[in-house]
């Protein structure tokens, strides 16, 4: 970026992601776009919805609240919370990781009026459910920001994905204490990243033009 800014190409700093959902849940979304040094209104509703970095160096935010579904409610005070668009996993500091995979377990039978069978797969290190009942996955509220006060929303696309033939809750065990969103939290939203002033945009993801 600093070299494009030096040779006029770009004349900000802002680098903005998108992801559209797949058509078809077996499929990676592969489809979005990647901006330097700009964004573009045209491809969100609304006005974004701006977060303040909590670290100068890292694209790092607060946060404050989480709400599983219509079920409990996580107070999360002084969390550092992560955007990593490298990552492949949604993590989760140890104090809260069982609880969470409790809770969003427990919204799921609720939702699919029978048992769903959660398990733990030791060479994904990660969860493993039926299929079948991949949008009976809560919704995830995460307030972020100092005060909490930008939401965003996590459906099951941005963290559950098919993959030979089983289905992953991509939420992991943290090796620290810090919270991480990684690379599905782009699906369906549009994230502009600004560090001139310090702060992320997010905003929902127009549907796909045809």
């Amino acid at each position: 970026m600093t070299q494009l800014r030096s040779s006029k190409t770009v004349t900000t700093q802002i680098i903005a992601l998108y992801l559209y959902p797949p058509a078809d849940l077996k499929e990676a979304s592969a489809d979005g776009g990647l901006l330097l040094g700009g964004g573009d209104p045209a491809l969100y509703e609304g006005a974004l919805k701006y977060v303040v970095f909590s670290s100068a160096e890292e694209y790092r935010v607060n946060l404050r609240k989480l709400y599983v579904g219509v079920g409990p409610i996580y107070s999360l005070f002084n969390m550092n919370l992560d955007l990593d668009t490298g990552a492949n996993a949604l993590f989760v500091p140890k104090l809260y990781y069982m609880n969470l995979i409790k809770d969003i377990h427990a919204e799921t039978v609720k939702a699919a009026g029978t048992d769903v069978v959660f398990e733990y797969d030791s060479k994904e290190m990660l969860w493993s459910f039926p299929c079948q009942h991949m949008s009976k996955l809560p919704q995830l509220k995460f307030d972020l920001g100092p005060e909490g006060m930008t939401p965003f929303t996590m459906t099951y696309t941005n963290y559950a994905r098919y993959q030979y033939g089983i289905c992953l809750l991509t939420i992991a065990l943290a090796p620290g204490n810090d919270w991480t969103f990684h690379d599905r939290m782009l699906i369906g939203n549009y994230f502009e990243f600004d560090p001139s002033l310090n702060r992320v945009g997010i905003g929902k993801l127009k549907p796909r033009s045809l």
